[in-house]
């Protein structure tokens, strides 16, 4: 693990002490997992993209989604 040193606004390093307090983490912790889930999301994010190029390319027929209408089982209520 590499040790990083970093600015940081007043403001928001207020509001990260008093919600790492209120969670009971280290400002260490808080900053690691939002970084960790942000790159989650910049994941995702891409993929989606690569998702809609891909329908966009070939996109999807009725007749496509007719045949796996038939496959849902919604189960009885």
């Amino acid at each position: 693990m590499k040790t990083i040193q970093m600015e940081i606004d007043d403001t928001l390093l207020a509001e990260i002490e008093r919600v790492t307090q209120a969670n009971g983490i280290t400002t260490s912790e808080f900053i690691c997992n939002t970084l960790k889930r942000v790159i989650k999301e910049s994941s995702l994010s891409e993929l989606e993209k690569q998702h809609e190029k891909g329908y966009k390319k070939l996109p999807i027929s009725e007749e496509d989604i007719e045949t796996w209408e038939t496959e849902q089982v919604w189960g009885n209520k």
